[in-house]
Parts: structure tokens; C-alpha cells; sequence
């Protein structure tokens, strides 16, 4: 089973660069541009492994969604 991973990132360019790497070591890749819209994917698909996070997003900052998604979901990397 591929590693299901969420990268969220505020710079367009930075996600997809990121996400073709991760994609083509076999891991399924979604992307998202803020911690709001991590919280809500996650909530809705709590089948993800791993998260990479940007400190720096605007709205909710990295640190706040970090600790909001392993509140919700503690098996998240």
C-alpha cells in the first residue's frame, strides 16, 4: 500500500514541485494551500499517513493546524 501524504503549502509552485517528487517515489500525493483546507481534507479522508506543513500559511499558521490535526487524528505523521 502507497504511502497517502498531504502537503500543505500557500505557494502554488512549491506544492507541485513537491508532489511530483513525492508522486513518482509511489506515494499518493493530495495538496492543499492552507491549514483551513488541511483540517477540513483530513476531517473528510482521515486515511492519510503523513502531512508536510508549511509554518507560514496565512489564516490558521502551520503550528495551530499541526496541533489541530493531531488532536483530531493522532495517527497522523
Amino acid at each position: 500500500m502507497e504511502p497517502r501524504v498531504l502537503i500543505v503549502d500557500d505557494e502554488a509552485t512549491l506544492r507541485a514541485n513537491l508532489a511530483a517528487f513525492l508522486e513518482d517515489e509511489g506515494m499518493d500525493v493530495v495538496t492543499v494551500s492552507s491549514g483551513e483546507e488541511a483540517l477540513e481534507t483530513v476531517d473528510n479522508d482521515p486515511a492519510f499517513q503523513i502531512c508536510i506543513m508549511d509554518m507560514r500559511l496565512p489564516g490558521i499558521n502551520g503550528q495551530e493546524a499541526i496541533f489541530a490535526l493531531h488532536d483530531r487524528h493522532p495517527h497522523l505523521l
